[in-house]
């Protein structure tokens, strides 16, 4: 019996040195990763180094600048991201995090360290697909070639981690508002639809991907996409100039969203019975 609670205790201490040693080799990476991060805070300095914008900028994303080589080298090296994120905030372009993307091949899988693979998302499409997907959690072996993706938040910070794939403070940055240290996905969607650069348009890409309208219902959802939008826009010109939410400001916009998902709901229901 005694050697029995010995190897359960030994068990447990070994569990416990492996999860800490995991934790601070996360750490070095997104220290690593913040200073790389510095080197591409402008632009200028992104083009000169190989990067290039791919696809539109994305709400809780920002924009993809993508540098070919690194990508391809099919390593995973902190002081060397292969992607980098740039979101407009006050009509310049900032960067506000980095993200690393290898390219994995049938049945293969991220690496494991030095952050655990379960941050990683994948893709069968390539990045510029990547904001249309619901696939952001998860790091199973592929069926297929794919992208496997690991966004660092740095230097804006996540307020759901530093390696969750959407940041969600994001809208409120852009808005002139300070990010709450919790923000609900339906609370950070609706402040990006009326404040993102292209928001509308990504979400209106995103629903044709899953529910593959046809031209009425199409329409139809760009209609209920701009009113809210456009309630949101006219909200934030008239609201004064506080730099937090109050409780029912952050319930007011959350019920934005969730109308507007019902409206679409209702036509993909509708449809579906005629």
């Amino acid at each position: 019996m005694l050697g029995a609670r010995l190897l359960i205790l030994g068990a447990a201490l070994l569990s416990a040195q492996s999860a800490a040693a995991q934790d601070a080799a996360a750490r070095d990476f997104l220290a690593r990763a913040g200073a790389a991060a510095a080197r591409y805070a402008q632009v200028s300095a992104a083009m000169m180094a190989g990067y290039r914008a791919v696809g539109p900028e994305i709400p809780a994303m920002g924009q993809h600048w993508i540098q070919p080589e690194l990508l391809a080298s099919g390593r995973v090296d902190p002081d060397h991201p292969p992607v980098l994120e740039f979101a407009t905030i006050g009509g310049q372009r900032v960067l506000v995090g980095v993200a690393y993307a290898i390219l994995l091949g049938p049945g293969e899988w991220p690496p494991d360290v030095p952050v655990s693979r379960h941050w990683w998302h994948r893709h069968t499409g390539d990045l510029d697909e990547e904001g249309l997907s619901d696939s952001h959690a998860g790091s199973g072996a592929m069926d297929s070639d794919g992208v496997a993706v690991l966004h660092t938040w740095v230097p804006v910070t996540n307020p759901a981690g530093p390696f969750v794939a959407e940041n969600w403070a994001l809208p409120f940055i852009q808005a002139g508002l300070e990010p709450p240290t919790e923000i609900t996905v339906p609370l950070g969607r609706a402040l990006a639809l009326g404040t993102g650069e292209g928001a509308l348009e990504h979400f209106l890409s995103q629903y044709r991907a899953q529910a593959h309208p046809d031209s009425a219902a199409e329409a139809a959802a760009a209609a209920s996409f701009a009113s809210a939008r456009d309630s949101v826009a006219g909200w934030l010109a008239r609201r004064a100039n506080a730099p937090t939410l109050s409780p029912e400001e952050r319930d007011w916009l959350e019920a934005v969203w969730h109308r507007l998902e019902h409206r679409l709901n209702a036509r993909a229901t509708s449809r579906r019975e005629d």
